[in-house]
């Protein structure tokens, strides 16, 4: 995916963003899954501190604060192991990985950490008529932290 902001569009900030993905999933006996995500990003020009690539949280790096890590390039890569517990309950074993880093010099309270994050965790996945449920504990290199949210991670 892309992004294009100002460049003659107008707006204050100018700069180009693209992140590449991929997912891959592998089916292990009946009901077991293997679910790989790589993900890279980068950007050049001129960004607004909110458009950074934002890394920690339920979606990314389990284990860290929400948008703990911030930059103009980032990649992230994360491993889970996926298998059934009840008739609507799956259970997670997992392990997530990366950094984003660079752009942000003219931040003061930002302080930039450009070392590689893990953490790994476990969770689970509860069907309801309204979309999954998911709770995750991630433990990170700071210590641990549980992560409630909607939806699937991918």
């Amino acid at each position: 995916t892309g992004t294009w902001a100002g460049h003659g569009m107008g707006g204050d900030f100018d700069y180009f963003k693209f992140i590449a993905e991929n997912r891959l999933y592998y089916k292990v006996g009946r009901a077991h899954v293997i679910a790989v995500r790589l993900m890279g990003g980068i950007a050049t020009g001129d960004m607004p501190y909110n458009d950074l690539f934002t890394l920690g949280g339920a979606d990314n790096l389990r284990g860290y604060e929400d948008d703990e890590f911030r930059g103009n390039k980032m990649y992230e890569a994360t491993i889970e192991y996926r298998y059934p517990i009840a008739k609507k309950i799956q259970g997670v074993v997992f392990t997530d990985l990366g950094n984003a880093w660079g752009g942000v010099e003219n931040i003061p309270w930002y302080h930039e950490n450009n070392k590689l994050h893990y953490s790994g965790g476990l969770g689970f996945r509860i069907t309801t008529p309204i979309g999954p449920i998911r709770l995750d504990y991630g433990v990170g290199q700071d210590g641990g932290k549980f992560h409630f949210s909607f939806g699937g991670k991918f």
